[in-house]
């Protein structure tokens, strides 16, 4: 959670301070459990969704009072200029304001949600963080309860599949990084748990996704 400190933020003047390397290993999955948000729709919609912000950067191009005054209140808050913000940007042109969320830790039970037909979008292969990231848009929108990126696929936490998800893997429960075997084994023991409990059939839907070549 945020830190009650609204002390004098610190102002960082040179593109070689240790915090830019920091979200630089966040935008490319370097930072163990970590992720980059950039602009002010991003930003704001993690806080939204609850997530823990663990440092934040802003530039005078942030004009959004209100996002920066949620934003002072984090445990690592810095200004900068707008050409170092650059230097820790992913984006050619850079809105003002940067974030290193702590990803959100979802359990295997999250992902069906409290629905008895659970849709699951499982994707497989999909190596391509901007395609995948609207792939997890779009299961949002078709209403999935959650999402799987299985083994051999893009990071969904990566810095441009966070921006291709526009949000939504800030909301739909997500998992990264699971073997193919073990996710059909988990659909069909889960299935039959539910089934066994409340004694009806559970339909579990698993939406299989490849890219294609």
């Amino acid at each position: 959670m945020c830190s009650s400190d609204l002390s004098e933020p610190k102002a960082i003047t040179s593109t070689k301070n240790p915090l830019l390397q920091r979200f630089r290993a966040a935008g490319t999955g370097d930072e163990e459990g970590a992720m980059l948000a950039e602009g002010a729709k991003l930003v704001a919609e993690g806080l939204d969704a609850g997530l823990e912000p663990l440092a934040a950067l802003v530039s005078p191009r942030l004009r959004d009072e209100k996002l920066i005054e949620r934003l002072q209140a984090c445990p690592e808050f810095a200004t900068c200029s707008d050409e170092i913000l650059a230097k820790a940007s992913s984006l050619e042109t850079h809105q003002g304001v940067a974030v290193v969320f702590a990803r959100p830790a979802w359990a295997p039970s999250d992902l069906l949600g409290r629905d008895l037909s659970p849709m699951v979008v499982a994707a497989a292969g999909v190596r391509d963080p901007g395609n995948l990231g609207a792939l997890i848009r779009t299961s949002e929108a078709a209403g999935a309860s959650g999402f799987v990126a299985l083994a051999g696929s893009a990071d969904p936490f990566r810095e441009k599949a966070v921006r291709g998800a526009m949000g939504s893997s800030f909301r739909l429960p997500t998992a990264a990084g699971i073997q193919p075997m073990q996710w059909i084994e988990f659909c069909r023991r889960r299935s039959e748990e539910h089934t066994s409990e409340l004694q009806s059939p559970c339909n579990l839907v698993c939406r299989l996704l490849l890219e294609k070549k």
